[in-house]
């Protein structure tokens, strides 16, 4: 179609048959008419449930209740004509595929694609996608073969901190149809044939992997020799169809590779040193002697005596091995782990042979999306904060924003929320924000709780308590990110899709939210008076601001427990006003107006209780001053006022930070842009602790969990790889350069200071790639913006009237 547009998101009207390969291409046309070249993707559509002549296929025998099972290899020969193949060759060869646990996929010998575990993370209950994968160059006249290998994934085996297994069930099993020209030639069906006496045993992700390469099946022209005593008849199961759809996200895949130095620790220990916290797995390749041993235990930090350590990152009840357990072949040994990732930069071997670190590889894994964000600046440790930063969310994405690689590996609701913003910058991640927000609503309960982990790590449609008290979902500040995250990923991206879809879903949420607003816990009786109790929320469990510096754990462990109405109140607030806005945007207006007024009566609570005469209450905790600047419940000048208050708040605190999970991201953004950005810059070169330097001057390559990542003595504790407190990275691009875009706006709106000496960022943004650099020359300050084809900008710099800029370069 042709349009006349500035817009950059076009929905394509015609609808395009199951099982069809379409190339879309894009054109467009300059304002003098010139016409581009076309630009475009092939896509392959999936399979429709009712196109399923498969059938459910489970490759184990033995007692499903078993714990550590070993990995199944299910095997299908089959023959094709030269008719076929010519076939083959004009309109491709398929594969539609999915399964309980996660899958390889191998013809011939040969691995038929490079995802990482698929089908990915999901609420199998109620979302299974069915992987869609072009085989055509795989296959050849005569006999072939199809090879899957199965195992635990996040179907079965740990998740999150507790590491409950067999969540979603306790089997393993296969659906999968090849088809030429539409027509299936091979289905799963009681034909197959299935061991679990492959290489691959024990696997999981929080464990590891066990690999023993003598049992590696021999191979003789792509083909599998006769192993026939090893493979026994599948057992086909009806685990039904309903829950099954198509891929609605990117592939996890690996990326960069990084090369080992070797050291030997204080304690004698041998270990490898990639030089970079990353998350995947270590590939090797040399030749050894069968039976010789090889043990890979994978760690983030060396401790205070610089020896191996992974003491950090664990839950002691449930420890996190990380381990890999390889027995060697005769010969060539060529491995890298297929069932499991690991977050890690050291890797203590262990190994009954003398080993060559040359032999070794960390290939970093994550979901298949691009960097979209620049930063430099004229301090190193900046820059390399920006760096960790980038690192952190690369290695969290794992088919899901994950909080961590190592202890949990799970999509907690408040790093989400907290992170998008900055998430948005450095990488293009509409795709697993969108799918993570399914499974979000996929979690939801009958009453409109949405979970705080997406996909859930405990039992499908079961709240589970500590202590009594009902716990994890529907928590403030965590799981309102499922209004936060698809209205925020609207304003960037020029896009309503997701809103509209999850729209009835968020209504039930807030209605949810509105319920519990009319209840008050007795414990906070006496602090909220009667007349605005019921439009602030203060009931049930809440992390509150969570891993807040300068807060004991017994304080910690009562805002837990008995919740925090100050933190209900304010997201409460910006979730109805979020609402509002959405409902306007989908022309609900009836919806609009009941949710705009209910959200006034709520800040006019939060205001009563809170503050006074426009300042804030509170006079020791940051995150008091942060959070109504944030949420919108001040006038702007207020907001000038109590960012004054703040930056003399962090001045008698030797400027330092004080601000938790639910306000860091938000804290240098609202010092900046209400007149205090000399504030938000000593807090930024900050280098002792809490500090975001403190983890940069100690050799850190990821963000760590806590401000006070190690203690005096340099040892260190909790997680190296926790992307939240990354956000920082956000207000580089939006306040220290000043890159803005949202509603198809782009503002330029930077914020200098003299002790970074320059400035720059660029942004490949949904509307094309943004450039605002800036740098002092004798006592002035130079700025460089380029604004990207088919758009306009407002550029705001201090001392200077506001200027309208159509795309080109600007030098003043």
């Amino acid at each position: 179609m042709e349009e006349e547009s500035n817009t950059m998101v076009c929905i394509l009207k015609k609808e395009i048959p199951s099982r069809t390969k379409v190339k879309i291409c894009v054109k467009v046309w300059d304002e003098e008419k010139k016409e581009s070249e076309p630009a475009g993707i092939t896509v392959v559509t999936g399979i429709n449930k009712e196109e399923w002549n498969a059938k459910w296929i489970d490759p184990e025998l033995e007692d499903k209740k078993k714990e550590n099972r070993r990995a199944s290899y299910l095997r299908k020969r089959f023959s094709l004509t030269r008719k076929q193949m010519e076939t083959v060759e004009q309109q491709g060869a398929y594969i539609y595929a999915t399964c309980h646990g996660i899958m390889n996929l191998f013809i011939n010998g040969e691995e038929i694609t490079n995802h990482q575990f698929m089908p990915g993370t999901q609420q199998y209950d109620k979302r299974l996608m069915i992987e869609t994968l072009e085989v055509t160059r795989f296959l050849r006249e005569g006999e072939n073969e199809i090879m899957v290998s199965l195992g635990d994934g996040w179907y079965r085996g740990a998740m999150g901190f507790s590491q409950n297994k067999n969540i979603y069930g306790t089997d393993l099993a296969l659906l999968l149809q090849f088809e030429i020209a539409r027509e299936p030639i091979v289905v799963s069906d009681e034909t197959w044939t299935a061991t679990q006496d492959g290489p691959i045993g024990e696997n999981d992700f929080m464990a590891g992997e066990v690999y023993d390469a003598r049992k590696e099946f021999p191979m003789e022209h792509g083909l599998m020799e006769d192993c026939g005593e090893r493979f026994h008849l599948v057992k086909v199961q009806n685990y039904g169809m309903k829950q099954l759809i198509p891929v609605d996200t990117v592939p996890v895949t690996p990326h960069e590779t990084l090369f080992a130095k070797q050291i030997i620790t204080p304690a004698g220990e041998v270990v490898l040193d990639f030089g970079q916290n990353i998350v995947g797995y270590v590939s090797f390749e040399f030749d050894e002697q069968e039976g010789k041993k090889l043990t890979l235990i994978h760690g983030e930090v060396l401790d205070g005596k610089g020896n191996f350590t992974i003491e950090n990152f664990q839950n002691k009840a449930v420890p996190t091995k990380q381990q890999i357990d390889y027995i060697c072949r005769e010969g060539r040994n060529k491995y890298h782990p297929t069932k499991t990732y690991m977050g890690f930069r050291y890797v203590k071997v262990e190994a009954d042979f003398e080993i060559d670190p040359a032999a070794f590889r960390a290939v970093a894994v994550y979901s298949d999306i691009r960097t979209t964000a620049e930063f430099s600046c004229g301090v190193s440790e900046v820059n390399q904060l920006f760096q960790n930063a980038l690192w952190s969310m690369k290695g969290n994405f794992i088919d899901v924003p994950t909080d961590c690689p190592t202890r949990e590996k799970s999509g907690y609701s408040g790093d989400c929320q907290a992170y998008i913003h900055t998430a948005m910058y450095l990488m293009d991640c509409y795709p697993v924000y969108a799918k993570w927000i399914r499974e979000q609503a996929a979690g939801q309960y009958k009453d409109g709780v949405v979970p705080q982990i997406a996909p859930k790590a405990n039992t499908p449609g079961k709240k589970e308590k500590i202590g009594g008290v009902l716990t994890i979902d529907g928590g403030i500040g965590w799981s309102d990110s499922f209004e936060i995250v698809p209205y925020r990923l609207m304003k960037r991206y020029g896009d309503d899709a997701l809103v509209r879809e999850n729209y009835e879903a968020m209504k039930r949420w807030t209605a949810y939210e509105i319920k519990r607003a009319q209840k008050t816990r007795f414990c906070n009786c006496r602090l909220l008076p009667r007349k605005y109790r019921k439009y602030m929320i203060d009931t049930e469990w809440m992390w509150g601001e969570w891993l807040e510096p300068g807060q004991d754990v017994n304080y910690m462990s009562d805002i837990v427990m008995k919740g925090d109405p100050e933190v209900g109140t304010a997201f409460y607030y910006m979730n109805l006003n979020y609402m509002a806005q959405m409902a306007e945007i989908l022309g609900e207006d009836e919806d609009q107006q009941y949710y705009k007024k209910l959200a006034e009566k709520v800040k006019a609570a939060y205001r009563t209780v809170y503050l006074e005469n426009g300042s804030v209450k509170e006079k020791t905790r940051q995150c008091r001053y942060v959070r109504p600047i944030a949420h919108d419940l001040l006038s702007e000048k207020e907001k000038t006022k109590v960012a004054s208050e703040l930056a003399k708040m962090i001045e008698r605190n030797e400027n330092h930070l004080n601000t938790g999970f639910l306000t860091t991201h938000e804290l240098s953004r609202s010092l900046s842009q209400y007149g205090q950005n000399r504030k938000a810059y000593d807090l930024l070169l900050q280098e002792e602790k809490p500090g975001w330097l403190f983890a940069v001057t100690k050799g850190c390559t990821m963000i760590p969990e806590s401000w006070d990542c190690y203690d005096e003595e340099g040892n260190p504790h909790d997680s190296f790889n926790h992307y939240s407190y990354g956000a920082v990275a956000g207000w580089l691009m939006d306040c220290v350069c000043g890159i803005n875009v949202s509603d198809g706006k782009i503002v330029i709106q930077p914020y200098p200071d003299e002790r970074l000496r320059f400035a720059a960022a660029a942004y490949d943004s949904p509307y094309g790639k943004i450039v605002s650099e800036w740098k002092y020359e004798e006592g002035k300050v130079k700025y460089h913006v380029e604004i990207p084809t088919n758009m306009c900008a407002e550029i705001l710099i201090d001392g200077r009237e506001k200027m309208r800029v159509e795309a080109g370069v600007y030098e003043l």
